[in-house]
């Protein structure tokens, strides 16, 4: 199923076909060659494939998404840098699960056995693609059934309610990064983002 901007970039390739039409059909009734007045439009479309779907299907399919910049990642980004930079994410990303699973009042949780509880531990965040644009970086949030690992499907204690929980607090990341910068922190703005002062403490460390 599309997503909402890959959709939206369907919609401008549609629109951007339709003028192409439109144009060579006017330079056929003009008695000139329509092949001439194709070539813009075709550029267009070229270049909304090659510099939006990328980005469009990241934004559709992740959780967050992460943007590195920097002299050591525009010339090209070393796969120890890659490494380094997943490595911290999933650190943080694990430091709000275990955060999460801590104040939930689920009861699978509270009856489950403590080696469930480890789930947090090993939640490995699913890459859910990469795009152009310094380093941009999407992660997704899988529940403990759909991941592969032995490790985590052993896990049935945890909830999807409480995998929700962990999902929501990972985009709020986003969220609450829009109001934080080199000046300081805008409290009071993020305060109206996220009215549960738990959870705004714990995703304003990550």
């Amino acid at each position: 199923m599309m997503g909402s901007w890959i959709k939206a970039l369907e919609a401008k390739a549609r629109i951007i076909h339709g003028q192409l039409a439109e144009a060579r059909k006017l330079a056929a009734e003009a008695g000139l060659d329509p092949e001439g007045v194709s070539q813009r439009y075709l550029d267009l479309i070229n270049d909304l494939y090659r510099d939006e779907h990328q980005f469009a299907q990241l934004v559709d399919d992740a959780d967050l998404i992460v943007r590195y910049g920097g002299p050591s990642i525009s010339s090209g980004p070393t796969m120890s840098m890659f490494t380094s930079v997943c490595g911290d994410l999933r650190s943080q990303i694990q430091g709000v699960a275990k955060a999460i699973v801590g104040l939930s009042d689920d009861e699978s949780l509270a009856a489950a056995k403590p080696p469930r509880l480890r789930w947090p531990n090993e939640l490995d965040p699913v890459l859910s693609g990469l795009a152009q644009g310094s380093l941009v970086v999407g992660v997704r949030i899988q529940s403990p059934e759909e991941n592969v690992r032995a490790s985590q499907r052993s896990f049935a204690g945890i909830s999807n309610s409480v995998v929700e929980s962990v999902r929501m607090a990972v985009k709020n990341i986003a969220t609450v990064s829009r109001h934080v910068d080199k000046d300081g922190i805008d409290e009071e703005a993020i305060q109206l983002e996220l009215r549960d002062p738990a959870i705004r403490d714990t995703v304003l460390v990550a």
